[in-house]
């Protein structure tokens, strides 16, 4: 009876082991998991934050370019359109150049 009972608990030893063996596995993996979302939240974080400053950034061309429209006389604008054309360009190249950055 003591033998069959040392067997008995031999076996459930052999099965705890093999248990304790997946679940550290499991362990291992689920952390693996964790530091993966870790940096890929990291990485959102930081493009939110690149996008926040790309539309803070839009919102103050858009200001300026309201403030100088409001400034100039449209007669100086007929009569030099580059000025026009420049404030223009120079908004577009700085959309640009966000976009740009955005899909690095």
């Amino acid at each position: 009876m003591l033998k069959k009972e040392k067997e008995q608990l031999q076996q459930e030893a052999k099965d705890w082991s093999t248990s304790h063996a997946e679940l550290s596995e499991q362990i291992k993996s689920f952390e693996k998991s964790q530091k993966d979302l870790q940096v890929a939240l990291s990485y959102k974080d930081d493009t939110n934050k690149a996008l926040t400053n790309y539309i803070t950034q839009l919102n103050r061309l858009q200001c300026e370019s309201e403030s100088e429209d409001q400034s100039t006389d449209e007669s100086d604008e007929l009569t030099n359109g580059e000025v026009a054309g420049d404030r223009n360009e120079k908004i577009k190249d700085q959309i640009k150049q966000m976009m740009d950055v955005s899909r690095v």
